[in-house]
């Protein structure tokens, strides 16, 4: 049976570069230690990409203090949504998140403390804030159904029988969450495309070959995967298999299929049964998954970072400005990468790559062997932030911040401005 890989959403997608948050040293800060050293400044950041024909999904988090209801208008205004939303009287602070389910439904999700709220011990008193904010929803004329109240709470719908709200209150906590009922599938186009390979590995002008397909393409791109960044596009194919039907030959995967072929690309069988179609070609480092199931067919564009990307980051390097005589030695390993380009909080571009590391710190580690490559190649090596950040190595205008920790080994590369040396006081004339 295949499996229903529609779209693998993640609150973690953002419109720009995601930052890695894999396995930090200490518990601080996401980003590259700054080591004592300016960031990269604004006219070096990378070159902005190509935008899309339509706007990919909003996204954002944090925490008010009173209903977040700035957030929420900015959510509603986004998607062009033509309701609004009572809020709750509740002045506490909140949690909110906008994002997307699984469903590719916008969502904007609220939480509070609710001290009232039943749970599986304690079915409550009917004072909790659900009970109010139903209480508020039906003095101003609004239908709350409360049919599947036992495993989903409280919804409210349109006229058109699309939920819009849902709200509850359970062990501790009330949850608000508001659905943005929009249509958000886009055709995929040659600008979404370069959009992708452009932040994922700064690659341009990359064409592929597609299907001819009449229907409109949805999409859905993650920049930071577990295993690398993937884009995933999908349409309806009514000819598709399922697990009652067998293929018949005309599915979308079987046109598809040839046409990657004559385009001289690889495609591996191996696994349909299970997941569908492999292909790669030996021009591109990517990998393309397709099928057709339940009536859909989707392709996952998948890039390959098993290997340690030597040719990328002298690209990035070269994009950031850095010195022309700067190269970066590669860690030895021969474990799988996970390496890519993001942004620390402050909008500054860096990459990172991280492998296993069965090596004990300061004997046979990575970081070891890595410290004493580095130093054989004239790099200025700062141990002084150890225990919190690393090693902090230096060489013209690039820094590396490395080191081996709980069974992986992290690596940062950005560039800085070096600090300029002071001037020396000239000497004062004691006759003067």
């Amino acid at each position: 049976m295949k499996i229903n890989k529609l779209l693998l959403v993640s609150v973690a997608m953002l419109l720009g570069l995601s930052a890695c948050t894999k396995s930090p040293k200490k518990d601080n800060s996401d980003q590259p230690s700054s080591g004592g050293n300016e960031s990269p400044s604004e006219s070096e950041s990378i070159p902005e990409p190509p935008e899309p024909e339509k706007p990919f999904f909003y996204f954002d988090e944090g925490t008010t203090t009173g209903f977040p209801q700035e957030a929420l208008d900015e959510f509603l205004e986004y998607y062009e949504a033509d309701f609004e939303v009572i809020a709750p009287d509740i002045d506490q602070d909140w949690n909110y998140s906008a994002e997307v389910n699984d469903n590719c439904i916008p969502l904007f999700f609220m939480s509070t403390s609710d001290e009232n709220a039943p749970s599986a011990s304690n079915p409550g008193e009917g004072n909790a804030y659900e009970d109010a904010y139903k209480a508020l929803l039906e003095e101003e004329g609004i239908v709350v159904d409360d049919s599947d109240y036992d495993s989903d709470g409280y919804n409210v719908y349109n006229d058109d029988d699309v939920l819009l709200f849902n709200f509850y209150s359970w062990n501790g906590v009330f949850n608000l969450s508001v659905f943005c009922p929009k249509d958000i599938s886009n055709v995929v186009s040659q600008g979404i495309l370069d959009y992708f390979f452009y932040n994922a590995f700064l690659m341009e002008d990359v064409e592929l070959p597609f299907p001819e397909v009449n229907d409109d393409w949805g999409y859905f791109v993650d920049f930071v995967d577990g295993s690398g960044s993937y884009l995933d596009i999908y349409t309806v194919d009514l000819a598709a298999p399922n697990s009652d039907t067998p293929s018949t030959g005309e599915a979308i995967e079987d046109d598809y299929k040839a046409i990657l072929e004559e385009a001289g690309w690889v495609v591996d069988d191996t696994y349909y049964d299970s997941t569908g179609y492999y292909a790669t070609c030996d021009e591109l480092p990517l990998e393309l998954l397709f099928y057709s199931w339940n009536d859909q067919f989707c392709i996952s564009i998948m890039f390959d970072t098993s290997l340690f990307p030597v040719d990328f980051l002298a690209t990035y390097l070269a994009e950031m400005g850095a010195d022309e005589d700067v190269v970066i030695p590669t860690p030895e390993s021969e474990d799988y990468w996970y390496w890519g380009f993001s942004v620390d909080n402050d909008g500054d571009p860096y990459f990172y790559a991280y492998t296993d590391d069965e090596g004990t710190p300061g004997e046979d580690a990575i970081e070891d062997t890595y410290r004493a490559v580095l130093n054989g190649d004239d790099w200025d090596i700062d141990d002084s932030a150890y225990e919190t950040a690393g090693y902090i190595a230096t060489l013209g205008n690039v820094k590396i911040t490395f080191y081996s920790y709980d069974g992986e080994f992290n690596m940062y590369v950005e560039t800085f401005e070096p600090e300029e040396p002071e001037e020396p006081e000239e000497p004062q004339n004691p006759g003067e």
